[in-house]
Parts: C-alpha cells; structure tokens; sequence
C-alpha cells in the first residue's frame, strides 16, 4: 500500500472562470469537485498497458531482440520502426519460453520507451504528473463543490505538482493554492501558490511541529492522535511513549517519503528512472566509481599529452555547417535571422587551421556533437574525444604517439591487466574484410572466415549455388546442436541472413546440419579449413556473407571455449582505406570516410580516375582507424592541405571549385596561402572510459546521459519554448511532437 497524500486546492477568482476550470478537469463519474489529472496532461493510450511481472518478461525479451538486431551495425532509428518480421521470426523460434502475450506487452513497451522514454504508465505518470495513480480518495457519494470549499482529494506517495503546474498554466485567471501533506505526518508537506499561470509562493515548514501542524489541519486530526503532545518548552512536539529524546539537526532534509529506487541497487532499476534520478543513481558507490574513473583516464590523458608537447587549445562550439558525416544540430542566430549556427561534429576544421597557423602540435578534450541515434558504445547527441593534429607528420608519428599514450594508461586503469604492447597490429582495410568479416576485429579471438564460393557455383544446396560463401571452421567445439542452431538464430536476428552448419563429429565424420551437401567436397574443403574431430564450421551465403561472417566470428568466438582471451585488450590499426564508395541511397560515387584525408597517390591518381585510367573505387586514402576487443576507437587521417589536390577529390563526388569554397572557405583560403603536411585522430573518450570499465553501455561512464532516444529526462530536454523566444529568432513551428 501506498503513503496516502492528502491534497487541499483552494481556487480564488471569478466564480465563472471558476466554474469553467472545475467542469474541465472534472471526473465524468464524480462530478464537479473532482479532478481528473488525464484531463489536464493527457497520457497516451499506448502507454496504458500492464506494468507488471508480464510486461517486464516481455520488454526484457523484446530488448534482447534488439540488442542481438543491431549487433555490430550502425541502425538508424528509422530502421527499428520497420524491423522485418523475419527477424522477429528468426529470434522467437530460439525463444520458446516467451509467450506470445508477453512478446506483444514487451514490444509495446519497447515502442514507448522509444516513443515517450518510459514503458509503460507507470513512469510516465510518475514523471509528468508526479505520482504513480490519477487522483482518488472521493468515497463512493458524488462530489459536489460549493462556493468556498476546497477541493480534497489523494494521491499516492507524492502531490501532483506537475499536474498543478499545468492546472495553473491552463487556467492562468484562476489563483490555486495547493497544500499537501503526507499521512505520514510530519513529512513531505508544503504548500504552494499559482497566480497568472505561474508559481508565485512556496512554502515548507522549517519545523518539526510546523510540519506536523499542517499535517493535522489538512487531515482533520489531532497531533493526540499520533500519540504526539508539545514538549514542556511548547516548542517541539514528543512522542509520548518515548521517555527520553534528543533534538537532532536536519541539514539537508528528504521532502518524500519514499526514494525511487535502492540506492545501492540502483543499477538494478529502470534505466529511465535511473536517468531521471541520476543524482540519486550517482550516490550508488558501483555507478559513481565509473565517474571517478572517467575523471582519472582524462587526467592521465591530458598529462600524457603535454610531455609529448602538444599544446591544449580549445576550438569554437558555435561555427558553421559543413558536410562531416551525420546531422549537425543547429543553433539559431538572433541577429541574423533565417541563419544558423552549427554545433560542431568534431574540431577538424579549426586544427587543420591551427597547423596553417605555427602551430605543430595540438590536442583537446573536444566535445563533439552529433544527431545521431544510440547504441551501445555510442550516446547520442553529445561525446568527447582525445583530439590531436600534427603538422609536419606522416602515418606514422601519429601512430608513435598513440602507441606510447595508450598502452600505459590501458595497464593502469583498465579492468583486464594486459594491454597490447607497440606496435600494434596493422591490417588493411579490405583484409581485415575478408579475414575477419568486420573493419573492427576483435583480435581476442583467433577465429578466420574461408571464401569458398568457387566450389559451390554448381551446388546442389539452392542458398549456396553461384553465391558468395564464407566458412569459419571451430575447432574443439563442445557446443550442441540446440546450442548451435539458437547461436545462428541469433546471428540471423543481427545480419538480416540465415547462416547454415555442419561439423566433423568424434570419429571424424561430417555431419548435422548441411553436411550431405558438403561431404562431396570435403577434399577441397580440407585445403583451406581444418576439419580434424569435433569441429564445428559455420556458413555465410550470398550477397551480405561478409558481414553475417562478421556476425559469425563473434557470436561463436565468444560461446566456444577456447577461442576469445577475454581479459585483455587488443589493439590494431586499420589502415588503406578505400576514398570513395557506392552510397547505398544514392547509388553514385561519395567519400567512404573523411572528405579532408589525403589519397594514396597525390593529385595524380585523382587525375587517372578522371580520365577513365583507373577506377575511382580502387583509390585508397591515407586513413587509418583504431580499433580496441572490435570496438572503432578513433578514425584519423593524413589530410589534404592541398587545394588543388581538394578541389579533385571532390570534383569527382559531383562538387567542383565553387561548392570547395563555398562549403569550406576558411579551410580553401588557408590552404591557398600555403600549409603544411599535416595528420592527426581523435580517440573517443567516452569508448575508451567504457571498454577500461568493462562496460557494456557507454551510459554507464557519462555524468548526466541522455537515453536511446536522446531525451534528457532529468532537465526535460528537448523542451518546448516560449513563443516570444521563437518570435524573436524568427522561427516557426510547423509540427509538434507527439505527447
């Protein structure tokens, strides 16, 4: 049972608006006297499902979906609105112990958390009316309000301010006086005052017998009837089976009568309530130590940096737009209207710039900005990043430097104990395609895919005939055949493409699975797998192979005894990437990466591809990224400082001299007055803390997160404003969201 809340409304004002205020937030049931807070901010009807033991069952069931669904993809979240159902399909045949119920309650409820930030009503009322239930405490007779009566009413374990607030904001000729107090007197009691729409006056009692006090006169009892009477000074009240007490001063004192969550189990809890209370989660000692952490890693950091005498220099926040990869937030510029400032995506302009200036040697701590969708090891909207640029450097003073700050900053703080040594492994792009399936290997674990596909243009197994094929053979497999069909139904969830098996059994026979349609061939197959007893091999076909291979290696690596180190961290670079892909909605030729990175070859491959001498496919750029147990730490490049070598590059992505300059004018200008060789990385700080954590969700490093659907439920951002704000930048709305 809940703490009752005994709330008291006095209205003053003209007894029309009164009367117009009362017929409006009435309920239809009750009659005027009552109130309705549905009336007054609106819950949506999906919202209104069962917040229970089932729908608990079936959100945790849906989120494993979808953790096992994006797995190692970039998922944008206008894909997670239109997921195949044979995805669903594919992940529920594994999962026989949910209900059909309970995946319905589950996929709702993931649906409001993307929608809303909460499951079901039970955070939503908690958050925008500020208790759990709608108003009650009636009594079976019809409420009927008077002319100078309040209104009374209950709510559970807190008052309803946001509901008031609103209340105040809708009726704004109506002054509301709200008091409350908890039955469990002395506590969680108030009053405040609502005059033109806002709150006006606030009062809590700063005593112990204030508090107990307006408990009474709101309840109609007397302090007697807590077994309570005023001490001999007449100052404080006593319990009167108490023979002794001692008066006890309150610094800071908790206005509730309950907390949201176990403090020490808050990691436990809601991630909504959770972010809502972060305050209260950061008092959690297993929580709050990932934040000491991430201070000590950014100190370390930044110390290392300067013996390497790089110099801290801090770039602009508010600059322009320019193409960089993904959505710029944009900032409205008063004074200049219909223009707009860009929060920048990273400082790469600003310390190319900073290398045509004299400067040789820069870093920051560089928040970045990005309107991105969430991941695992990726918070949307705002991260920050070890940023570093240096002039006169080739691939591999920037590779020097990273290879001496990490490992030792690894070895010291990281949960594993050993940290790749320099140098670190480097692997080219394409490479690491083919042999590990991914562009981010996670080289803890020893597993290869095999490409295959020329022995089965002809096969008699339809998903494999004339079809990309990519084997990854485990050896010493223990796994069982349940074990292994529910891992490739997981891999299917994650690549979109079913996966198929066989394996060499203890007397070295093939068998389970596809092996009929591979026993012809294993000749063959044994001069590139190895097939001794109890192997297990895995199958990727068709056009996306390479990527369900990806998906292959680290769902069985990691499930296969024997196959992933787990506590260490492995580095490599990743290096010759390619300078121009296909764009998947476009179809034509765009940067694959960063746009200012110079190309293998200069100016005169660029001329070669414009000419039809080479395809522009085959060029490679000077860039390289970090990758850290199959996690992109950083991407970086040696840049163009060339422009006439820029003014190429883009020339054949459809951009000529003029879109160069228009686009990028400091940087054009710069580099017209000459500019050194330059290159650099930025390292992101917050992947870094969480893979030194042993984190699986970057959230769990950041002082104030915001959630997958990047709202800050703790401050209420994104928020509405104000008309007179939007007026005076000259902005207008032309679509709200949905509440």
């Amino acid at each position: 049972m809940p703490n009752h809340v005994t709330n008291v409304l006095t209205l003053h004002g003209e007894p029309e608006q009164i009367r117009a205020m009362l017929e409006a937030i009435q309920y239809d049931d009750l009659g005027i006297g009552s109130v309705d807070f549905n009336k007054i901010i609106p819950m949506p009807e999906s919202l209104n499902i069962e917040a229970g033991s089932q729908t608990s069952t079936g959100l945790k069931a849906y989120q494993d979906f979808i953790e096992v669904y994006t797995l190692g993809g970039t998922i944008h979240q206008d894909d997670l609105e239109n997921i195949p159902h044979k995805s669903e399909d594919a992940f529920l045949r594994q999962r026989s112990d949910i209900r059909p119920e309970e995946w319905e309650l589950g996929k709702a409820a993931w649906n409001n958390i993307r929608l809303y930030g909460v499951p079901t009503w039970y955070g939503w009322r908690n958050h925008h009316w500020g208790t759990k239930w709608n108003s009650y405490g009636y009594g079976e007779a019809k409420v009927d309000y008077q002319d100078g009566d309040a209104l009374n009413f209950l709510t559970a374990w807190s008052a309803p301010h946001p509901v008031m607030e609103k209340l105040a904001e809708m009726f704004p000729n109506v002054e509301i006086e709200h008091e409350w107090a908890d039955e469990d007197i002395g506590h969680n009691c108030g009053r405040y005052r609502y005059q033109n729409g806002v709150r006006i006056e606030e009062w809590f009692p700063e005593t112990e017998r204030e508090a107990i006090d307006l408990g009474c006169e709101l309840m109609g009892l007397e302090p007697l009837d807590y077994g309570l009477a005023l001490n001999a000074a007449g100052t404080d009240y006593v319990n009167l089976e108490d023979d002794e007490y001692e008066k006890i001063e309150l610094l800071g004192r908790c206005r509730y009568n309950s907390l949201p969550f176990e403090i020490n189990r808050s990691r436990e809890a809601d991630e909504t309530q959770r972010l809502k209370y972060r305050y209260l989660d950061l008092r959690n000692p297993a929580v709050k130590k990932n934040i000491i952490l991430r201070c000590n890693v950014i100190a370390a950091l930044r110390k290392a940096m300067m013996e390497h005498d790089f110099l801290e220099i801090t770039t602009p926040i508010l600059t322009a737009s320019s193409p960089e990869g993904a959505r710029d937030y944009l900032v409205p510029a008063r004074k200049h209207p219909g223009k707009f400032y860009a929060l920048p995506q990273a400082p790469q302009q600003f310390k190319q710039l900073l290398m045509t200036s004299g400067f040789d040697r820069y870093f920051q701590i560089a928040p970045c900005f990005r309107d991105e969708d969430a991941r695992g090891d990726r918070s949307p909207g705002e991260f920050y990043q070890l940023d570093m640029e240096m002039a006169f450097a080739t691939q591999e003073d920037v590779f020097a430097v990273l290879e001496d700050v990490l490992p030792p900053i690894f070895a010291k703080f990281g949960t594993y104990d050993v940290a790749s040594a320099a140098p670190f492994r480097r692997i080219p792009y394409n490479t690491a395609l083919e042999t590990y399936g991914s562009d981010k290997p996670d080289l803890r674990i020893d597993l290869t895919c095999k490409n295959v596909s020329k022995l089965f243009e002809n096969s008699e197994f339809e998903p494999l005939r004339g079809q990309t094929v990519k084997m990854v053979d485990i050896s010493d497999c223990t796994l069982t055949r349940k074990q292994v069909e529910k891992l490739l139904s997981d891999c299917e969830v994650q690549s979109g493409s079913k996966a198929y098996w066989f394996k060499v059994d203890e007397k070295g026979e093939l068998a389970g699975g596809i092996a009929k349609f591979v026993t012809d061939l294993r000749p063959q197959l044994e001069q590139v797998l190895t097939l001794a007893p109890n192997t297990l091999v895995v199958v990727a076909a068709g056009a996306s192979a390479t990527k369900s291979a990806g998906v292959l290696i680290k769902t069985f690596g990691a499930a296969c005894a024997g196959h992933m180190d787990q506590e260490r961290y492995e580095f490599c670079w990743i290096v010759d990437f390619p300078m121009y892909e296909i764009g998947d909605e476009s179809g034509e030729l765009e940067f694959c990466h960063n746009p200012f990175s110079m190309p293998s070859g200069g100016l005169e491959v660029l001329l070669k591809a414009e000419r039809g001498e080479i395809d522009p496919l085959t060029i490679t750029a000077d860039q390289y990224d970090l990758v850290c147990n199959g996690v992109e730490l950083s991407s970086g490049a040696v840049r163009n400082h060339d422009p006439e070598i820029m003014v190429k590059a883009f020339e054949l992505v459809r951009l000529g001299e003029e879109d160069v300059k228009k686009k990028f004018p400091a940087m054009y200008n710069a580099f017209c007055y000459g500019a050194p060789p330059h290159a650099g990385i930025a390292p992101g700080v917050d992947r870094m803390v969480m893979l030194l954590a042993g984190e699986s969700s970057i959230r769990e490093i950041i002082p104030f997160p915001m959630n997958k659907n990047a709202q800050d439920v703790m401050m209420g951002a994104p928020s509405t404003v104000e008309q007179k704000q939007l007026d005076e930048l000259h902005i207008q709305i032309t679509a709200l969201e949905e509440e």
